[in-house]
């Protein structure tokens, strides 16, 4: 469930009762706490309108694009976790810099791809160590079409595909 501690930072209380923005970088017993980014909460002023202009809305980031599936945990170490899937490429891997994350030390740094294209949803492996399953298949695939419901095994983590278009 998501939180917002007293200095204004929301985090997600499933993973601990403790805002992980205001925790003290030393965790150490008696540890100064280190001074903090508090977030400002002051209300946005409304900007003006008019009949002929509408202020315009800029989105950015990974919210700029159309959710269009998920895939969710269903074996390994972050069971019962899901992620979004966007319209383009979502990176599958250990990196940080992937859209779809696993803390799986089997899994690749970027292991695989799954792409929607606007009509069809594929997964990609990227020349992977361990390789990339689908279903209940023993051997790795390079690239194949996924349909709702499929299982994608990368490492020690099982991954539903749930598609929403």
């Amino acid at each position: 469930m998501m939180q917002r501690c007293s200095n204004g930072h929301e985090f997600n209380s499933d993973f601990g009762p403790e805002c992980p923005v205001c925790m003290p970088a030393d965790l150490r017993p008696g540890a100064a706490p280190v001074k903090r980014t508090v977030v400002d909460q002051t209300p946005a002023r409304a900007l003006p309108t008019s009949a002929t202009s509408v202020p315009t809305v800029v989105v950015t980031g990974p919210d700029s694009k159309r959710i269009v599936g998920w895939v969710v945990v269903e074996r390994g170490p972050q069971r019962d976790t899901d992620f979004r899937l966007y319209q383009g490429p979502n990176r599958v891997g250990r990196d940080s810099n992937a859209h779809i994350v696993l803390a799986d030390p089997l899994v690749g740094g970027t292991h695989a791809v799954i792409h929607y294209d606007g009509t069809r949803f594929e997964i990609i492996d990227l020349a992977s160590k361990n390789g990339t399953f689908l279903n209940e298949g023993n051997t790795s695939v390079t690239r194949e079409e996924l349909k709702n419901g499929d299982l994608i095994r990368v490492g020690d983590t099982t991954l539903q595909f749930i598609k929403r278009v």
